[in-house]
């Protein structure tokens, strides 16, 4: 194997002689730059979007956000009045009033389903427990057996 690449390697060396790169330059200008493409180069005759600054941005004063307490208890007042608004804020006492509304059948009904949603969420932990009394079953019969 040695003597035939000795053998080969020259008679390469000679064929291939000294290549270099040429470049088909018209090609180039008509695949890459044709006149009818602008790829990328396009103006944009749409004005700008307007901007108004507020009047406050302009006379440079910063904005006043403080209410005084007496002004917001007043008007969460007002808010009251408006019909259809307490759909809006829900009272912390609501559930209490809707309970109350029900007949007793609904209650019952709203009871269980309280309890099942419970049960989800306290089965993570139901499971977990399980597996342990498991392995602690497990490591008692390994115990025993030997």
């Amino acid at each position: 194997p040695i003597s035939v690449v000795r053998l080969l390697s020259p008679s390469l060396s000679l064929s291939r002689g000294k290549k270099t790169m040429t470049w088909d330059e018209m090609n180039i200008i008509a695949t890459l730059h044709p006149t009818d493409k602008t790829y990328g180069h396009m103006k944009i005759d749409e004005p700008k979007t307007p901007y108004y600054p507020e009047e406050e941005e302009i006379a440079g004063s910063s904005r006043n956000t403080d209410v005084a307490v007496d002004q917001l208890i007043s008007r969460m007042g007002l808010l009251e009045n408006i019909p259809g608004i307490s759909n809006l804020f829900p009272s912390q006492n609501a559930s209490e009033e809707e309970e109350e509304e029900l007949s007793p059948e609904e209650k019952e009904k709203k009871r269980v389903f309280e309890q099942k949603r419970k049960m989800i969420y306290t089965e993570g932990k139901n499971l977990k427990l399980a597996r342990e009394l498991i392995a602690r079953e497990e490591q008692e019969e390994q115990e025993d057996s030997d």
